[in-house]
């Protein structure tokens, strides 16, 4: 039993496995769902090993290293993003993260603040600030944006401003007819 010295809080070890290693299986499904990722099966020196989507694997020779990362297709920006602070934000008397922020630079924009619910817009792309990397210390090593282009963002909000003018015309078109209708019952 380990005291905390926190509120009486106590965590009780039941085993503990000294020799235990770090195993990730893959099972072939036929159809992707949201809980599915791709990965896929490389063989190096008669070995076999899985590399899942956006995870690296690294083989060693004598005088060699080699890094073979599997990742989603990665586009080429016309314009530099320089990350300058990282700031996490936890929940009292916690390591969970309740808020996180990057401080970059954009040349031609300047400084500029990303955190969750504020992105950064620049060139047709949406910059957001999507998770981070911590260390084995639990400190934050990596800031990780999703970069977003929606050419077609004027096509919803059009078909959005239709769909509120198709509903109120037909509130409103509903009335028209009921007074009609009264009208003729009336006459």
């Amino acid at each position: 039993t380990l005291e905390t010295g926190w509120m009486g809080l106590e965590l009780r070890i039941f085993n503990f496995y000294k020799h235990s290693t770090k195993k990730i299986t893959y099972l072939e499904k036929k159809r992707f769902s949201d809980a599915t990722h791709s990965a896929i099966l490389v063989n190096y020196d008669g070995k076999d090993n899985w590399v899942g989507l956006n995870s690296i694997i690294r083989f060693y020779t004598k005088n060699k290293a080699y890094v073979l990362s599997y990742g989603q297709k990665q586009i080429h920006l016309d314009f530099d993003v320089y990350l300058k602070k990282f700031h996490v934000g936890r929940y009292q008397g916690t390591r969970r993260a309740s808020s996180y922020a990057s401080d970059v630079y954009v040349k031609g924009v300047g400084d500029v603040n990303i955190s969750m619910n504020e992105p950064l817009k620049h060139r047709g792309l949406t910059f957001y600030q999507a998770s981070f990397s911590e260390g084995e210390n639990g400190e934050a090593v990596a800031s990780v944006l999703s970069v977003n282009q929606d050419p077609g963002r004027w096509w919803k909000y059009i078909g959005c401003i239709i769909m509120v003018f198709g509903i109120c015309h037909l509130f409103y078109y509903k009335q028209f007819v009921a007074r009609r209708k009264r009208r003729k019952t009336n006459v």
